[in-house]
């Protein structure tokens, strides 16, 4: 559609593509944060590449350790060591860490766990074959 003086209007009813980003882009930092928040681990990463700004929000260390503490319930047994692990963790970052600090916090011990995971797998497989495994089986599973 067409204004007064030729250029474009976007109406409510209307879709033009890229005019969503472009007005999401546009909202303060705070409201996307805000957002952003609502969103799981791995759409928090698709969204940080829709643009540059997205980017350096999607790397919020609030957004992240909130992600990152809300793993860590899930996946541990709330005894007094794994407490005291997860408070030192925490002390040790008190401290304002880097922009995507707990991202990559939370990436690597999602790594070691699938990479415990897949070494059980490993061992429970070569206990049923009487032969070592192929080691193009070992590099596939790396």
């Amino acid at each position: 559609m067409r204004g007064a003086e030729g250029g474009s209007t976007l109406t409510a009813g209307s879709t033009v593509p890229g005019w969503k980003v472009v007005l999401a882009g546009r909202l303060p930092c705070e409201i996307l944060l805000k957002i952003f928040s609502f969103l799981d681990p791995l759409s928090l990463m698709v969204v940080g590449s829709v643009n540059r700004r997205f980017y350096k929000l999607s790397k919020d260390n609030v957004l992240w350790h909130k992600i990152y503490i809300s793993r860590q319930k899930v996946n541990q047994r709330w005894k007094s060591d794994s407490v005291k692990m997860l408070e030192k963790k925490l002390s040790d970052s008190v401290l304002d860490p880097d922009p995507g600090y707990w991202k990559k916090t939370y990436i690597k011990e999602l790594m070691m766990t699938r990479e415990k995971k897949m070494i059980q797998i490993m061992k429970s497989v070569k206990s049923f074959c009487s032969s070592e495994i192929p080691v193009s089986m070992k590099k596939a599973v790396r």
